[in-house]
């Protein structure tokens, strides 16, 4: 629980339903204006392969950096109505999606409930997002996992791409 202190929290973002790009863009946008959020730097656009066994279009994905004072369980809670908002529906575990929000860290928190683990279970192996999160946030030290460039060395980028030119957005 947060007694008004801020957080350095890094989000996630994903689709390959639909318009992804301005969905990530609405994500973030409402992040933003949320009370008690407020953005540092945006990642750009990666294409991704998807994960899982399940036959599915190419993902894009981002990071983003944010300074919050919302509990851990407040701030999950305002992206599963982003996600909700945008048209995710939960069909199928790791299956194609029009948006997903996944709260990768939360400042130097270790959490573990059934709603939410923190750092993210798989950050170590998810290429496309320890490369969004090395071009906002390189000397990122991940709890429990270790240095992100170490991280990073050890996941290989499987055909990611990055889809802008441009550096890191700051906000």
């Amino acid at each position: 629980m947060t007694n008004g202190e801020l957080h350095t929290v890094y989000i996630g973002f994903g689709g390959n339903i639909g318009d992804v790009a301005n969905n990530i863009a609405a994500a973030r946008q409402t992040l933003d204006g949320l009370f008690r959020v407020n953005a540092n730097v945006h990642s750009s656009l990666y294409l991704s392969k998807p994960h899982g066994k399940v036959e599915q279009d190419d993902f894009i994905n981002a990071v983003s950096s944010f300074q919050t004072s919302l509990a851990p369980m407040q701030l999950l809670k305002e992206m599963i109505t982003i996600e909700n908002t945008l048209g995710r529906t939960r069909e199928i575990h790791w299956g194609p999606r029009t948006i997903d929000l996944d709260l990768l860290l939360y400042g130097e928190e270790v959490i573990e409930t059934e709603a939410l683990t923190v750092p993210h279970r798989h950050i170590q192996d998810r290429e496309f997002v320890l490369y969004p999160l090395n071009e906002i946030a390189p000397d990122l030290v991940i709890p429990e996992r270790g240095p992100l460039s170490i991280l990073l060395n050890c996941c290989a980028d499987n055909g990611l791409k990055r889809l802008e030119e441009q550096e890191a957005v700051q906000a």
